[in-house]
C-alpha cells in the first residue's frame, strides 16, 4: 500500500492553491527519507510500507480537517506534526533492525523515468571526478612548468638558427 493512493492525492489536489500542490508535491518526493532517517538503524520492507501507509493516513486527515482552500503552511504544518508524531511515539511501535540497511524492491520501483536518469547521471560523474580533477591538476602542473621555462629563457634556442 503506497503513501496516498492516486485518488487520495486527486482529491486533496482540488482542495490545495497552487502553492500547496507545489509543497504537497515536495513532500510526496522525500517522505521516505522523512520518515526513516534519525533512526538507529533501519526498518523490515514490510515495516516500511506500514509506515508510509500509517504517515499517509494521518497527513490525509490532518489535511481533511481544514475547511476550504488548503494553502501552503497547512500542508507543510500537517506534514511536520505527522513527521513529529511518527517520532515522538517511537516510531509508531515499529521496531528498527542494527547494521546498514540492505536494497528492497521498492528502491528501484518507485523511483520515475526521470528519477532513474538522475541517478545514472550521478553515478556517472561521482566515478569521473577523480580523473577530471586529475585532468585539472595535471594542465595547470604542465602550465606553470612551461611557464617557469619560458621565463629562465628556456626557449630561446628555438628561434635562433
Amino acid at each position: 500500500m503506497p503513501f496516498l493512493t492516486t485518488s487520495e492525492r486527486d482529491e486533496l489536489k482540488a482542495r490545495f492553491s497552487d502553492s500547496a500542490r507545489e509543497a504537497f508535491d515536495e513532500i510526496i518526493k522525500s517522505y521516505k527519507i522523512d520518515l526513516s532517517t534519525n533512526t538507529q538503524g533501519y526498518f523490515s520492507q514490510e515495516d516500511q510500507s506500514c509506515i508510509w501507509r500509517e504517515a499517509g493516513e494521518k497527513f490525509r486527515a490532518r489535511l481533511l480537517q481544514s475547511s476550504g482552500e488548503i494553502q501552503r503552511p497547512d500542508v507543510l504544518e500537517a506534514w511536520q506534526k505527522t513527521v513529529e508524531d511518527f517520532y515522538h511515539n517511537e516510531f509508531w511501535g515499529y521496531k528498527t533492525h542494527l547494521g546498514s540497511a540492505p536494497k528492497f524492491d521498492w528502491e528501484e520501483k518507485d523511483l520515475e523515468a526521470v528519477e532513474i536518469e538522475e541517478k545514472k547521471l550521478n553515478a556517472i560523474l561521482k566515478e569521473a571526478r577523480p580523473y577530471i580533477i586529475r585532468f585539472f591538476v595535471g594542465l595547470v602542473i604542465w602550465k606553470m612548468v612551461i611557464l617557469f621555462l619560458a621565463q629562465n629563457g628556456f626557449f630561446d634556442w628555438w628561434g635562433d638558427n
